[in-house]
């Protein structure tokens, strides 16, 4: 490895242990601790989003930190109690049947329109409120690599991946990218991912990619094991 990406690797090292101790001291000021409850619990308190919005973000902060500090069987437990926060079973038949019982075109855009609030499962709300947090949008790309590392062929997992990848697939739309040209005044850090990056051809020094072209906005978030699986 070249002292360029040792550098580099010490940077981000030291960034997540910054943003790690952020999310701590904002999960420290929630009134009520989270330390013993199950999941499913801490879970449903940042969903209910009790003393408003400050303490919703504390509670997803500590959550994404809590994540951080499990191995293996730990973010596995943790992807199936966020996988069984799914749509009311009950309450999709009930918009179904409103659907087919519309009597004309009016009443059925509307029920069709209850029918897709309710399709919507609420762990969308609470992979949503992890983007309030510092760093947040990373955390998501690197919980879906995990994910899509250790979902297997569980089908509720598989079911939460799809949910996450159409979520970072909304938010990561070419609209929002920003074309930029690669020149010998780039950060070495960014030429060197770069290098290590390059699916297609194999770049052996940055000189090689003197004259490249590179949507940089796209570079981060498709670099990421994460939104490579899903394209």
């Amino acid at each position: 490895m070249s002292d360029v990406a040792v550098a580099e690797v010490g940077f981000f090292d030291r960034a997540l242990k910054k943003v790690s101790l952020l999310w701590r001291d904002m999960a420290s000021s929630v009134s009520t601790p989270a330390e013993g409850l199950s999941w499913e619990a801490r879970m449903r308190a940042c969903l209910e989003a009790r003393g408003g919005e400050v303490s919703a973000r504390a509670r997803a902060a500590d959550l994404a930190q809590a994540y951080l500090g499990l191995d293996e069987t730990g973010r596995v437990a943790f992807f199936r109690a966020l996988a069984g926060f799914d749509s009311d079973p009950a309450a999709v038949e009930g918009a179904m049947r409103e659907v087919s019982a519309a009597p004309d075109a009016a009443a059925r855009a509307s029920a069709k329109a209850k029918l897709r609030r309710v399709l919507e499962p609420p762990r969308l709300r609470l992979l949503t409120q992890f983007t309030s947090i510092p760093n947040g949008m990373k955390f998501l790309v690197d919980l879906r690599a995990d994910l899509v590392r250790l979902m297997g062929a569980d089908p509720m997992l598989r079911a939460l991946d799809a949910d996450l990848r159409s979520l970072l697939g909304s938010w990561f739309d070419l609209g929002f990218l920003d074309l930029r040209r690669i020149d010998w005044n780039s950060p070495a850090a960014l030429l060197e991912k770069l290098v290590g990056y390059e699916a297609v051809h194999r770049i052996r020094t940055g000189g090689t990619s003197r004259t490249g072209w590179i949507p940089i906005a796209a570079a981060t978030p498709s670099s990421t094991p994460a939104c490579r699986r899903s394209r």
